[in-house]
């Protein structure tokens, strides 16, 4: 194919000129028909012959760069006539236009300006397809969009190729009655057209196409299409969209009026605009006025913000800069761990107009206005995100609307508009959510924790109401909701009203409340919250005024006006209140955040200087009774005993049994399986044989009869058991002989075993012995003249396995003796434990009152313990000293390893 050859003339398009006008002005210069240039660029006519607003639009990669190489012009040069509109309706595509939505597309026809078709040669600009641009920036007149002759519209039709074209500034339509590809034209001068001066909001209009020229920014152009659409519609077109396209001038009023009001918002068209059908109860926005661009929602906002309803100018933020609702869950819960389940306190005080009939409902129907500021959710969907509360919206609206209306500054809803903004802008440093959804499941205050606190500033810790309510107060404190919100988990129990809540609250003294802050911080720390308050509240700078003109009171206020302690006592709360001028809830507010709390009394109860040590020693270690402890303390009986229940002592009714923990399974393995005897598993749990058959019967397991038959050695059960193992297990003894043998190959020589075991070396050996003779073969290679160490052979390693696996001994060689069988005996772990911890103490009974146990438990533990390894105590007094004989010794150090390891 030959190479198309370049036409020596050119016509460069002018600024803002369209495709099809400098194609068909180029054909009018060279003086021949558009196909010419087509067939001299290889194209044919149908890549030109089809819908105008296509055409306008632009050609294709290829027909753009054939059209370059024969014209000459740059590429650029000729994509300058097109990309704008292809720009304008790429973007078009992406949105919807409300109201009058015809203004957005292109129109098939265009309009155009008779002088400046006239001052630059019939030259047709881009912008004269677009609806809404009516008017000639330049010359400031309305565009004209009919033929003064033939009464058509112009450029509606495809461009005719077949013929040269007329003078572009003469209507190129068909005469009448003309037909053919080559008919005659009308050839009417359009530079003679006459029409009305255009207002000027839409010149102004019109301009903002040439704006978009410029800096390309699609969107902002779009928006005000959009906005302008909207408006008009609102204001009220013609009756059609044909009629309003092919003849402007009928409702270039309307547009005029929604120019104006969108070019400029602050003026009286867009205010005549945004307040119409304003009422008591007006909606955030007026009917119709859907799709409008957020600038004018947010200006639209603060006009009608004094007729809105309380709670939609929350949700629209029409108090501060407005903003249209987002239908979006998410950004609802996003704000759900920066809102506390009431509002702070202290904000509630400033906030809520003194004598609220709700004032009891306004904190938490704060905090829920929060989260409903850019929401479409109801008021009661998100205030069940911040707490279980079953207020309903219904009651929560009411305490809004009645604390709007005695709030005669208007600053309530604007404060709490702008402390939402202020929590989503800046978080806070407490994940409340966190903490709700953390504080309902975890204890955050013991009752053994509480009795402590209250050592510590001499306070009476009470009943277990009492703790209920100091474990109350603690959650309060981490999670910043009121007490009527606490879950159900932390309520348990609690049957008193709520008011007895704060009858304790408010004879706290401030040594109690910083306890009580303090513990709040010990358990964020627990939880791994180190980085995060104890509590926070959003500063008074926020509304960016004194505090004096929000409707309640603040605590500089309150200093001069409320006494230390005014608030505490026996009498009514709220009879308290009045006599200071407040009212119930604002004094219930001020007991919550510890204002103005009483002074401790210079008494103090009688229970708290008995301090814990004392209590312990003369109950658990001496067991002394109620009346003997009394005595020796100079206290009432009642005392002592009120004391011991905060302390949590066990107090044994008198002649009552003790009772001792063994599982029944464990029990039944030991006695009917292994068939061990009575004694043996007595010594091991550390109760008497008597005892043992008791708990025995209790559950149910038979006793064996007296005598030889009865012992373990020959009635233990065997037929579950490796043979090898169950050999070894026959005989009176056996059992024993198996753990001894467990024991022995752990040491390096018989005689070093037999001194760490506490036997004399022939009784080892005879023991071994007989368990070579059951097992069929030697399980022990004993070591030479040379002092060759104890190797245990094939067959000793298999018994060995077998009773690591059958009888629970620890596994060998890694826990040596004595801590191997000290491990598997009752209770082996708990007990070595205690005797480590009693091994740091001088005396027994300094090692009881460590261990939170008495001295004869102790014994009881460490006596099981011996049974099962050997001496491990040397004195046993409760007020001598303290020492572990070296096998004991051995012990701990054993125990200090395997337990680190």
């Amino acid at each position: 194919m030959r190479e198309p050859r370049r036409i020596p003339m050119r016509l460069p398009p002018l600024p803002g000129e369209a495709f099809e006008s400098w194609l068909v002005a180029y054909a009018h210069r060279l003086d021949s028909p558009t196909s010419d240039i087509l067939a001299q660029a290889g194209l044919s006519t149908s890549q030109v012959s089809t819908d105008p607003r296509t055409l306008a639009l632009g050609p294709s990669a290829d027909t753009l760069q054939r059209l370059s190489d024969v014209t000459g012009h740059d590429c650029s040069e000729l994509e300058s006539t097109f990309v704008p509109l292809r720009q304008y309706s790429a973007g078009l595509s992406k949105v919807r236009i409300h109201g009058t939505s015809f203004l957005g597309a292109p129109m098939r026809a265009s309009r155009f300006c008779p002088e400046c078709l006239d001052a630059n040669g019939g030259r047709w600009m881009a912008s004269w397809r677009l609806p809404w641009v009516v008017a000639c920036p330049t010359h400031g007149i309305l565009l004209a969009t009919h033929c003064p002759d033939c009464e058509s519209e112009q450029r509606r039709r495809p461009i005719l190729t077949e013929s040269t074209p007329n003078d572009p500034r003469h209507c190129a339509n068909p005469a009448s009655g003309s037909i053919g590809r080559a008919p005659t034209r009308c050839e009417a001068d359009l530079t003679g057209v006459f029409t009305h001066p255009a207002p000027t909001a839409l010149v102004h209009l019109s301009e903002s196409w040439n704006e978009f020229h410029a800096v390309g920014r699609v969107t902002d152009l779009l928006r005000l299409v959009g906005d302008v659409a909207v408006l008009s519609s609102v204001i009220g077109t013609c009756a059609s969209a044909g009629e309003a396209l092919a003849h402007p001038e009928k409702f270039a009023d309307v547009l005029a009026q929604a120019a104006e009001a969108v070019l400029d918002p602050e003026g009286s068209t867009f205010t005549e605009l945004a307040s119409r059908r304003v009422s008591r109860k007006a909606p955030a926005l007026p009917a119709g006025w859907t799709g409008i661009s957020e600038g004018l929602v947010s200006r639209a906002l603060v006009i009608r913000d004094p007729s809105m309803r309380p709670l939609d100018r929350i949700r629209w933020a029409s108090a501060t800069r407005g903003r249209r609702p987002s239908e979006v869950r998410s950004d609802a819960l996003s704000r759900e761990g920066k809102v506390p389940a009431s509002l702070w306190p202290e904000w509630a005080l400033l906030l809520a107009p003194p004598g609220l009939e709700s004032a009891a409902v306004f904190p938490a129907a704060a905090a829920g206005c929060m989260l409903l500021r850019g929401s479409t959710l109801p008021l009661s969907q998100l205030m069940k995100m911040l707490s279980d509360d079953p207020t309903d919206s219904r009651s929560a609206a009411r305490s809004i609307l009645q604390a709007t209306a005695n709030d005669p500054g208007d600053t309530i809803l604007p404060t709490l508009t702008k402390l939402s903004e202020t929590l989503e802008a800046e978080p806070p440093p407490i994940d409340y959510a966190r903490r709700r959804r953390w504080a309902a499941e975890r204890d955050v205050l013991s009752r053994r924790d509480w009795v402590r606190l209250c050592e510590g500033t001499s306070s009476a810790p009470g009943e277990a109401r009492k703790w209920r309510y100091a474990r109350l107060r603690v959650w309060e404190t981490l999670t910043g909701g009121m007490a009527h919100q606490a879950p159900s988990s932390l309520m348990a129990g609690m049957t008193d009203p709520l008011s007895v809540y704060y009858q304790f609250l408010r004879n706290l003294t401030p040594a109690v409340l910083q306890a009580l802050t303090a513990h709040a911080r010990e358990v964020l720390d627990a939880w791994g919250l180190e980085d995060e308050p104890v509590e926070w509240v959003p500063s008074l700078s926020i509304i960016g005024a004194p505090s004096d003109v929000l409707p309640g009171v603040s605590r500089q206020q309150l200093e001069g006006r409320v006494p230390i302690g005014s608030l505490a006592g026996r009498r009514a709360l709220s009879d308290c209140a009045a006599d200071v001028g407040l009212d119930i809830q604002q004094a219930k507010l001020i007991v919550r955040l510890g204002w103005f709390a009483p002074e401790p009394s210079p008494g103090r109860p009688a229970r708290t200087r008995l301090s814990e040590a004392q209590v312990r020693d003369a109950i658990e270690v001496r067991g002394l009774t109620l009346r003997q402890t009394a005595a020796e303390l100079g206290v009432d009986r009642k005392t002592v005993r009120q004391r011991c229940l905060e302390l949590e002592i066990d107090l044994h009714a008198p002649g009552r049994r003790r009772r001792w923990n063994v599982d029944k399974e464990w029990l039944a393995t030991q006695y009917v399986t292994r068939g061990r005897p009575l004694p043996d598993i007595a010594a091991e749990v550390g109760c008497s044989t008597a005892n043992l058959a008791r708990i025995a019967k209790e559950h149910g397991i038979p006793l064996r009869g007296r005598g030889g038959a009865s012992h373990g050695s020959a009635t233990v059960t065997t037929g579950d058991l490796p043979p090898l193992l169950a050999a070894c297990l026959r005989g009176q003894g056996a059992r024993e002989r198996v753990e001894r043998f467990h024991q022995i190959a752990a040491f390096r020589s018989l005689n070093e075993a037999a001194q760490s075991i506490g036997l004399h070396q022939s009784a080892i050996s005879t023991q071994l012995k007989k368990l070579e003779t059951a097992a069929g073969g030697r399980i022990l290679e004993r070591g030479d003249r040379q002092h060759a160490p104890l190797k245990v052979t094939p067959l000793g390693r298999k018994l060995l396995k077998q009773a690591e696996q059958e009888l629970g001994l620890p596994q060998h060689p890694i826990v040596r003796a004595p801590l191997a069988p000290a491990l598997g005996s009752f209770r082996g772990a708990e007990r070595i434990a205690k005797l480590a911890s009693a091994s740091r103490q001088k005396t027994l009974r300094e090692a009881a009152v460590a261990a939170g146990v008495t001295p004869q438990s102790l014994r009881i533990s460490f006596r099981g313990l011996e049974s099962a390894c050997g001496p491990l105590v040397s004195a046993w007094g409760l007020d001598e000293a303290f020492h572990l004989t070296p096998r004991g010794q051995l012990l701990v150090r054993q125990w200090a390893a395997h337990h680190s390891a």
